[in-house]
């Protein structure tokens, strides 16, 4: 059996990766940072500190394919030594071992500001907060690694699932509060994209030629329902048994929480920016679910 590795094995999208390599009859190590149960018997628990080197050079013995989902988000001072020098470490470690795939889980988030009302792959990125550099710079690192293996950068949009369903959130708990929400941002894109879609993007270029490290956008955003308000039209027509239509509730012009956010914030992302997916699409990648399905998928298995 080839043997693939996971940092962030525990994330959803870790996780979907790891079933979806069990299925192809792999055999999976994932990295944690604590004990966890082990759900099947061809995975490996790699339990350290990302930034240990001999914790990475176990984790990629004997890998072909390798997955770096691990990140962090919320610690200010961990951001680059976890997104950006961890990441340049294992690049290191790689290249002393026989890889024949890398794939890099960034974010969406690295483009940072824009008006654009489309924007792919060749839209310039200017990163805004320590987040968005920090994710920004460890894709310059993977990209630009030398490293003799197949290369890919997959940048998801907000991705959810049963266990964070986002802005799904709001018509579930359908509170005062979400409502108003709903009526402030309805008409804003909302981006989101399962995490299994995720997975399934990572998995599909194993076995898809790569010539050169190319990076992709990972997006639902062609689906026109993918705004705030089309998330609870959708989630009450699925509720109501798909009885009468979706039906979108009312919401204010999109420009508004524009305005606001830019008024608190600075320059941010346009509630009428979308993210392509055309490039990946044209690679021949289908989502397994889509938008729709996404939001099936939370209602028909919500702690997932």
């Amino acid at each position: 059996m080839k043997v693939a590795a996971i940092t962030g094995g525990r994330s959803a999208i870790g996780r979907y990766i790891a079933d979806l390599l069990i299925s192809q009859h792999w055999r999976v190590k994932i990295l944690t940072r604590r004990e966890i149960n082990v759900w099947h018997p061809d995975v490996e628990v790699v339990t350290g500190d990302i930034c240990d080197d001999k914790i990475i050079a176990e984790l990629i013995d004997s890998a072909s394919a390798f997955f770096h989902c691990a990140a962090e988000f919320a610690q200010q001072e961990l951001l680059w030594e976890i997104n950006v020098n961890a990441t340049e470490r294992i690049l290191q470690l790689a290249k002393e071992s026989s890889l024949e795939y890398f794939c890099y889980l960034s974010s969406a988030g690295v483009l940072g500001a824009s008006s654009d009302k489309w924007v792919d792959e060749n839209t310039p990125c200017h990163p805004r907060d320590q987040y968005e550099k920090s994710k920004f710079a460890a894709e310059l690192l993977v990209l630009t690694s030398g490293l003799d293996a197949k290369i890919c950068v997959l940048r998801p949009v907000f991705v959810v699932s049963g266990l964070r369903p986002g802005f799904v959130e709001y018509p579930m708990r359908n509170s005062p509060v979400d409502k108003l929400k709903i009526f402030l941002k309805g008409r804003e894109h909302a981006h989101i994209v399962h995490a299994r879609d995720v997975a399934a993007a990572a998995v599909y270029f194993l076995d898809q030629p790569l010539s050169r490290p190319e990076c992709f956008y990972v997006s639902c955003d062609e689906d026109e329902l993918n705004t705030v308000a089309g998330i609870a039209g959708y989630y009450r027509y699925l509720r109501d048994g798909e009885k009468g239509g979706i039906k979108l509730p009312p919401a204010l012009p999109r420009f508004v929480p524009h305005l606001v956010r830019r008024a608190v914030r600075g320059p941010n992302l346009h509630g009428r920016t979308r993210f392509s997916a055309a490039k990946i699409i044209n690679r021949g990648f289908r989502f397994p679910l889509g938008f729709r399905g996404a939001i099936k998928e939370i209602v028909n298995r919500p702690d997932q």
